[in-house]
């Protein structure tokens, strides 16, 4: 039987009793083979009578020793049992370590990928500023020149509206008919210079009937002399005034003619106001819609900065979290080994505890048996030979106490701890063998 097994089993929680107790166990084991091995004599069994003694007196120390009181141990105060532990342990912290170093150099990265995007979108912004107003002078320029040029088509259509209206249509007009009307004018005040010697000559009634008569023959003949450089003068007038009227007609036409162009010019020149108008219209509402664009550029790059710093504190309280759960778990799980290893050694020792309460009971038959042996082998022996081997077995029985006090080394008052198992926990084994005869 391996008893080194069992007391290396058994020693933590125990201390060095149970190693004592199997050590010594062994010893008496060994020493019964030798005895019955050499069969020496009858008398060897009463050497071992005061071994015997002893064994019951320490196994009776043992099971009354205090139990051994250590102080608690903390759930996550766990003692790798080898270097090999420790090392893992400080290579998961060095990798965690560096995770976590990794982990920041990334944060660090996008932080100034961050930072890069919003200088070009505030560059772009000032570009798209610059752009607008570039545009915007522009498109003041366009509206001032088409303010221009309506205000002088409106100058121009005016000028038509009083040429149709004929409001500088005398001013325009040859000076021929005027002549002729001077002319006209000089023929009358012939005439009536003309006509004045004969009313002059009519006054007289007096005058006798001939030269009456011939004064009336002559006066008679007079607007007849005179009606004809009259019709000669209505004639050159008519003329005058027909020629005059053909070119104001003429003139008329052409100023039409003109009058249509510059109505053609207006049509056009309204058009062109119009698609400039409608051309500024449509740059401003580009305008606009640039600056709307930009403004809802400028609230989403906001928005976007406002939810990367959420994500980045959501990024942060996660990690956070996670840090936590992880140590908790390796705390839990260091825990549950602890506490797995306690159970597995409570349960080994109970076993062992068991096994040595058997061989306890079988060394206590024994050792009645034996006792009762050599009271009935000392009973049989004549009372003048126990006489005089008194004095021998006394010496003996000193040799040998100093021998076993000598080979067995005292051992420390140690306190034991009685643990109840259920039935399917005890151990099944037999006692161990030479202990139960």
């Amino acid at each position: 039987m391996n008893y080194e097994r069992r007391s290396n089993s058994a020693s933590a929680p125990l201390g060095d009793c149970p190693d004592r107790v199997y050590t010594i166990a062994a010893l008496f084991h060994d020493d019964l083979k030798q005895y019955d091995d050499r069969k020496q004599s009858r008398a060897a069994p009463l050497r071992l009578i005061p071994f015997c003694l002893m064994m019951l007196l320490g196994f009776a120390a043992v099971g009354l020793a205090p139990p051994v009181t250590k102080p608690p141990v903390a759930p996550t105060q766990i003692v790798p049992p080898d270097g090999g532990s420790s090392e893992s342990a400080a290579a998961e912290q060095r990798q965690a370590l560096g995770w976590e170093r990794s982990w920041v150099d990334a944060l660090r990265r996008g932080l100034t990928a961050a930072r890069r995007e919003s200088e070009a979108t505030r560059a772009e912004a000032l570009a798209s500023q610059v752009r607008a107003k570039g545009e915007h002078d522009q498109a003041e320029r366009e509206r001032a020149a088409s303010e221009q040029s309506f205000l002088a088509l409106h100058k121009d259509i005016d000028d038509i509206d009083a040429l149709k209206t004929g409001s500088a249509h005398g001013e325009n007009l040859p000076r021929e008919p005027a002549a002729a009307r001077q002319e006209l004018a000089a023929t009358r005040r012939v005439i009536e210079n003309a006509s004045a010697p004969s009313r002059a000559v009519a006054d007289p009634m007096n005058q006798p009937q001939p030269a009456l008569e011939a004064q009336r023959q002559k006066a008679d003949g007079l607007p007849r002399d005179l009606a004809q450089p009259r019709l000669s003068a209505e004639a050159v007038a008519r003329d005058t005034a027909e020629r005059s009227l053909a070119e104001a007609r003429q003139t008329l036409e052409e100023e039409r003619r003109k009058v249509g162009l510059l109505e053609r010019d207006i049509a056009g020149a309204r058009q062109s106001i119009e698609r400039l108008e409608a051309s500024a219209k449509l740059a401003a509402t580009t305008r606009a819609g640039a600056i709307q664009g930009r403004q809802l550029a400028e609230v989403a790059a906001r928005q976007a900065g406002e939810a990367l710093a959420q994500e980045r504190e959501r990024a942060n309280a996660l990690a956070s979290d996670l840090e936590t759960a992880r140590r908790e778990g390796d705390a839990a799980t260091a825990f549950n080994e602890a506490a797995e290893q306690e159970r597995k050694k409570a349960i080994d020792l109970a076993r062992d505890l068991a096994s040595a309460r058997k061989d306890i009971e079988a060394l206590k038959r024994w050792a009645e048996r034996c006792t009762s042996h050599i009271e009935n082998a000392a009973k049989a022996l004549p009372t003048d030979r126990a006489s005089a081997h008194a004095p021998r077995r006394r010496s003996l029985n000193r040799g040998q106490q100093e021998v076993g006090n000598a080979g067995v080394p005292k051992s420390r008052v140690v306190r034991l701890t009685t643990i109840t198992l259920p039935d399917a926990l005890l151990p099944t084994r037999p006692p161990a063998e030479g202990f139960s005869q």
